[in-house]
């Protein structure tokens, strides 16, 4: 039978130290290790817990040593559907906008077309009104001169 490590539940989350001193520590990353208990084939163990043989650990292992480089792959994945929905949802944004900006054009175009109309009217109905004005003092004029003269 092979040695293997046996990790307790209890010693997993928080091991009392034994009282031959500190259990050895097993580096499963640079910022984890865990305390192990190493036994010999038909030892009993100190107390209940998983018993993982050397392949199931190594698994384990690489497993905590690749998950930041997963996770960092995870992250690009999602930076890239991101990128890409947002670039469509740019994309169908400035489709709908078009109309619209081409809308307002025509729109401008129309109300500047309708000032310029409104001031020429402003300016014809100015003259009419200094001619009106004219005549009208004209014709007052040579009523009261012809009143005066008979």
């Amino acid at each position: 039978m092979t040695p293997a490590l046996v990790l307790t539940l209890s010693g997993l989350l928080a091991a009392p130290a034994p009282a031959d001193g500190p259990s050895p520590r097993l580096q499963v990353t640079p910022t984890l290790s865990i305390a192990v208990e190493f036994l010999e084939a038909g030892q009993r163990a100190p107390r209940g817990g998983y018993f993982l043989d050397r392949a199931n650990m190594r698994l384990l292992i690489a497993e905590a040593a690749t998950a930041g480089e997963a996770c960092d792959a995870r992250i690009r994945d999602q930076q890239t559907l991101c990128a890409t929905q947002l670039a469509a949802a740019a994309a169908d944004c400035s489709a709908q906008l078009a109309p619209l900006t081409a809308r307002i054009s025509e729109l401008q175009a129309a109300e500047d077309d309708l000032v310029e109309t409104v001031q020429a009217t402003e300016r014809e109905l100015g003259l009419w009104k200094a001619w009106t004005y004219i005549g009208g003092s004209a014709m007052l004029s040579t009523i009261a001169y012809l009143a005066i003269i008979k």
